[in-house]
């Protein structure tokens, strides 16, 4: 993608695709994420362009600066369509316990994001950290950005499904158009390439 924010978008796009077409019920009518207040801003502004409630949990009231996995279990209900887990924040650098969050997700039905667009690049290095990818049951997408510790020029990022049956709903696909099959998988129709051969 273009960068961490349209990943976080794609992302919360599709969990809201899934829950509207492959749900129903108040997953369709009334959408919601679960978040820390700690989470990327993005995921609001997910919620801004696609009519999804964004239901945010205070952190956690040990100093940790992490999410408050409790309050975030409060807020889930029958719209609730995907939980979001930071590794770590943009804020303050702090880890979330992905391991309660995904766990939670997968308990209740619903998807799992680990927004890791800050720390995929470093954490795997850090041997202290809890496990927070798809090793983790629940998780199901994640966001890395190649253009903050992966060195590559501004404008890459990665979203990555833990399969391929997430991915679908992400994409925009309109075959009934007098020019053609129009589809794309991105929120862009085109863009420049560079970007993407140079974080390669």
């Amino acid at each position: 993608t273009s960068g961490g924010t349209e990943s976080i978008l794609l992302a919360m796009l599709a969990y809201r695709n899934w829950g509207a077409q492959e749900c129903g019920g108040a997953r369709k009518t009334r959408p919601n994420i679960v978040v820390s207040e700690s989470a990327h801003a993005a995921f609001w502004k997910a919620g801004a362009y696609f009519c999804i409630e964004v239901r945010a949990a205070p952190m956690a009231r040990d100093g940790s600066m992490t999410a408050d996995v409790t309050a975030m279990a409060a807020l889930i209900d029958a719209g609730t369509v995907a939980l979001v887990a930071s590794a770590p924040t943009y804020s303050h650098g702090a880890v979330d316990d992905v391991r309660a969050i995904a766990g939670l997700a997968a308990e209740r039905g619903v998807a799992c994001h680990v927004d890791s667009c800050l720390g995929s690049f470093v954490l795997p290095f850090l041997h202290t950290v809890s496990p927070y990818s798809f090793s983790v049951v629940g998780v199901t997408s994640m966001s890395m950005d190649t253009h903050k510790y992966g060195l590559a020029p501004k404008g890459s990022s990665l979203l990555l499904y833990k399969n391929s049956a997430w991915r679908r709903w992400q994409y925009s696909v309109h075959p009934s158009w007098n020019g053609g099959v129009y589809a794309t998988p991105t929120l862009s129709g085109s863009r420049c390439g560079a970007a993407g051969a140079a974080a390669w």
